[in-house]
């Protein structure tokens, strides 16, 4: 196994010490509210920066940097002093050699203590139901509101792209009273709102998807109204952009989801039309696809997996 050239996110490192736990793609999925699609994305990012091939190196590779530690159960020492793991032969033989006793004796001694144990159930069991005791005071459970105020957006949104990632929300462009907006906000518990870099197209009406470390955000409606084809991808760690290959027409108002590592573009508005169309993106060969239509156009909808 080759050593990390890139150092693993917090969540690649919440992922490598579930897989060193044994557990499938479905429970890490689960432990941590991600899809199991997700987590294959992680592990073949994390395969590459730890260069390894499987997970039982990948297991390997956590116990050897101290991301996880052996639980062994406690020694013990045996008569010389030396400490063992394993338990000694008296404490396995439940009828001692030296007792003095014999099996008949043994299987005697049993049996009255079995018929001493069944007479007690059967008293226990047929007792009478002790009297209903009425409380005397009254109980309230303070519930916690369902909603909590947080600290407000920097100005009002609309038409926003949002996703998150690693605990923090990610706010991307939208329609302002400026107008089109090209930031990028971060919202966490701990800081609030924070500005990231800005995005390169400022659009509103996009969607945004997490695919592994990175936030997908294709087309959206430009300064103009009118519908971009570009697709941006936004890298959270380090606050950066890149664009990628760009839709084959523009479209805002569609429908977006992530599966199995690739994009899935459903419907939305070209600038002129509403659209049936369906796009695959794969991140991968960075390109996209056109897949089945569906059934009747649509806009302004959702998607998800």
């Amino acid at each position: 196994m080759s050593e990390a050239n890139e150092p693993l996110s917090e969540r690649e490192i919440e992922i490598l010490r579930l897989v060193a736990t044994g557990a499938s793609n479905k429970e890490i999925a689960l432990a941590l509210s991600i899809s199991p699609n997700t987590v294959k994305v992680h592990l073949r990012n994390i395969f590459t920066k730890i260069g390894v091939v499987s997970r039982t190196e990948a297991t390997l590779y956590a116990l050897k940097t101290g991301l996880v530690t052996p639980d062994l159960p406690p020694a013990a020492e045996d008569d010389t002093g030396a400490e063992t793991l394993l338990p000694t032969i008296q404490d396995l033989n439940p009828l001692p050699e030296q007792s003095g006793f014999s099996r008949r004796t043994w299987i005697i001694i049993t049996s009255a203590a079995l018929l001493v144990a069944v007479v007690a159930l059967i008293l226990w069991f047929s007792r009478p139901a002790p009297a209903a005791v009425q409380p005397t005071t009254s109980v309230t459970l303070a519930v916690a509101p369902r909603w909590q105020t947080a600290e407000k957006l920097p100005q009002p949104h609309s038409g926003a792209a949002y996703a998150t990632y690693s605990g923090a929300l990610y706010l991307f462009g939208g329609q302002t009273a400026q107008g089109v907006s090209a930031a990028t906000l971060i919202y966490s518990d701990s800081q609030g709102w924070t500005n990231g870099k800005d995005k390169p197209t400022p659009v509103a009406q996009a969607k945004a998807v997490l695919i592994g470390e990175r936030i997908y955000l294709a087309g959206g409606s430009g300064a103009d109204g009118n519908p971009v084809n570009v697709l941006e991808v936004y890298d959270p760690r380090a606050d950066a952009w890149e664009s990628r290959a760009s839709l084959p027409n523009g479209i805002s108002q569609y429908a977006l989801a992530a599966y199995e590592g690739s994009l899935y573009l459903f419907g939305g508005w070209d600038g002129s039309a509403t659209l049936d169309s369906v796009y695959r993106y794969s991140p991968t060969d960075d390109r996209w696809e056109a897949r089945a239509a569906l059934p009747q156009p649509l806009a302004f909808a959702a998607a998800v997996t």
